[in-house]
């Protein structure tokens, strides 16, 4: 058997009414596990984690702390989280086991505000064994003769904030706890004070990369028992979801920590290294505690953020295709608008092609009526020779360019003399084109006499003074022109 010398061990171990600090298992890394700190974190984790942990405290110290403890957690519904913590610790001859429920509900308030309440029930085992000692008076009336165990109710309740980035929470450990009590060889009734305890916790967390999820965070931490000075933690850590952790921490008169963890799929795992200070640094130099974390909800969570994607896409597409088919109907309502007005206009130029149709007829009609007139002056009588007489006055030379058909040239009135006529036209562009014509067949002195009197226009090739000269002109051309006469301006 191991020798142990316990002199004192009343002042230990915390008998006879004596309060020690370290009742409640110590952790380096409950930043991983906060629901471990307060019940009102239970179901922080939205689809649950199993948590184990294993500590040894105060490496090459016979007898120093040993604790494990596996915790379950997670959320059930939008407010409620559900949790189960059981631990075993081990520190000389004392020995604890533990076994907790723990219940969490949530209060949401305008803002982004959230107050949690959180209880922890259970039951605890508290066990000491001389087995394993050898003392030196075994008449001590302080010693047991056998070991003993005593089973006892334990509760724990706590407050959460959260607002934002900020969390903030505190809790009172073992707040209903029985006493247990054990009997000495003398028979009399020791007591093991189970102390009350206070744990205060607050929290920043400042987002360093948000698409790639990487946080940094102070995480401060109080612990107070009455008869014991008050311990505080100062923890840094940095947190890339992705693949893990490092933090570096500091607590008051006993270590430094030195934390990092790495993630894989549904699985994390963590280390911490205390370096101690202090006095006790003379004894031991450092303390060791593994993690190992399961994520139960890693699959469901990856399906959720898949199926959101596809519900953000489908909605998307939804929105698109609205606005499309509102397009469409605009569309169709323009094509639609657009095909009447056509319609419209269709029937319009019908009734126009109609219009224009019988004014073409009309125009042609009575182009051919002018034409077929024979063109008489009453006042004037034709001589023997049926040559028609006009006053020079009344009429005007018009001479047309080949090209455009413009006049080029006008006089007031003709010169005296004969013309060839070849015919007369009350339109203007029928006479325009009896000239070309003219032209065309080489009568290149064709002009035009303009009667100012009835407007009408009287192609001539042929311009004379002498009579007989425009009469054998006009017999020259006659097969030509079949209407041909000779016109004498006086």
């Amino acid at each position: 058997m191991k020798t142990r010398y316990i002199t004192t061990i009343a002042a230990v171990f915390g008998f006879i009414g004596i309060h020690i600090a370290q009742q409640l298992p110590f952790s380096s890394q409950y930043f991983t596990n906060m629901f471990t700190v307060n019940p009102a974190f239970t179901g922080t984790d939205e689809y649950g984690q199993i948590f184990l942990s294993h500590r040894s405290q105060y490496s090459r110290l016979e007898g120093g702390p040993q604790t494990s403890y596996m915790s379950v957690d997670g959320k059930v519904g939008k407010n409620i989280g559900l949790g189960l913590i059981a631990f075993h610790d081990q520190t000389d001859i004392l020995s604890r086991t533990s076994a907790m429920v723990n219940y969490s509900y949530a209060l949401h308030f305008s803002g982004d505000h959230m107050l949690t309440m959180g209880i922890a029930a259970g039951a605890q085992n508290n066990t000491v064994d001389y087995n394993k000692a050898l003392v030196v008076d075994p008449n001590d009336p302080i010693l047991f003769t056998t070991r003993q165990n005593r089973t006892v109710f334990n509760a724990d309740i706590g407050l959460g904030y959260r607002w934002k980035a900020l969390q903030a929470g505190i809790a009172v450990p073992q707040v209903l706890t029985k006493q247990p009590d054990f009997t000495n060889n003398a028979g009399s009734n020791i007591i093991y004070n189970n102390s009350r305890h206070i744990r205060g916790t607050l929290r920043y967390d400042f987002t360093l990369n948000k698409s790639k999820e990487i946080i940094a965070y102070p995480l401060i931490m109080i612990r107070a028992v009455k008869g014991a000075p008050v311990q505080w933690d100062f923890n840094a850590i940095v947190d890339y979801k992705k693949w893990g952790w490092i933090g570096v921490s500091y607590h008051s008169n006993y270590a430094v920590s030195f934390s990092a963890g790495v993630r894989y799929k549904s699985l994390s795992a963590g280390y911490t290294h205390d370096v101690i200070i202090g006095k006790i640094a003379n004894y031991s130099k450092s303390s060791s505690e593994f993690v190992l974390i399961y994520h139960l909800g890693e699959k469901w969570r990856k399906q959720e953020e898949w199926n959101a994607n596809m519900d953000n896409r489908v909605a998307e597409t939804e929105n698109v295709n609205e606005n499309q088919q509102v397009e469409i109907d605009q569309l169709k309502k323009e094509t639609e608008d657009l095909t009447e007005r056509l319609r419209k206009t269709e029937e319009e130029l019908l009734k126009n092609e109609v219009v224009h149709d019988s004014i073409q007829t009309d125009v042609k009609e009575l182009q051919d009526a002018i034409e077929k007139t024979p063109f008489r002056q009453p006042e004037e009588r034709p001589s023997t020779n049926e040559i028609n007489l006009g006053k020079a006055e009344n009429y005007r030379v018009e001479h047309l360019s080949e090209d455009t058909h413009t006049v080029e040239q006008s006089l007031d009135s003709a010169p005296l003399g004969y013309y060839v006529v070849v015919g007369a036209f009350g339109v203007k562009s029928n006479a325009y084109r009896q000239h070309a014509n003219c032209i065309s067949q080489g009568q290149t002195d064709t002009k035009i006499l303009f009667n100012k009197n009835n407007e009408l226009r009287e192609v001539f090739i042929f311009y004379t003074t002498n009579e007989a000269e425009a009469v054998a002109y006009k017999e020259q051309f006659k097969d030509n022109y079949p209407k041909i006469w000779v016109l004498r301006l006086q």
